[in-house]
């Protein structure tokens, strides 16, 4: 039987390639915030908290890849972890514009175009 539940164990996504981050909000974001698989928007001064659902091939990863989401410049945008699994806070930093890496069980699979904008 320990062969069986290794290989179930080892299936994860495995053969599929990633395709997009599918974002939940957490908390209520404020109008001018918008967070999509291919372009963040956030106001200066605002932090974010989002579920961060990595798919592959139409299905979402299962539970034993890692997510992590990494920001290219945390004088922009700063990313920090939570205790729940692949929640995330955004917070914008500072105005200008960065690049948000997804990276899959340690391997950059994706770059989100980040825009920290002025709050209004």
């Amino acid at each position: 039987m320990l062969p069986v539940v290794s290989l179930v164990a080892l299936a994860g996504c495995d053969g599929q390639e990633y395709s997009h981050i599918r974002f939940e909000a957490v908390t209520s974001p404020p109008l001018q915030a918008s967070v999509t698989s291919d372009k963040i928007t956030i106001p200066a001064g605002i932090a974010l908290q989002v579920l961060a659902t990595p798919v592959a091939d139409g299905v979402s990863y299962d539970s034993h890849d890692r997510l992590s989401l990494v920001s290219d410049d945390d004088s922009v945008l700063r990313v920090f972890g939570t205790a729940s699994r692949n929640q995330f806070v955004l917070s914008g930093f500072d105005e200008g514009s960065t690049c948000l890496e997804v990276r899959i069980n340690g391997s950059r699979e994706d770059c989100i175009r980040v825009s920290i904008t002025a709050q209004k």
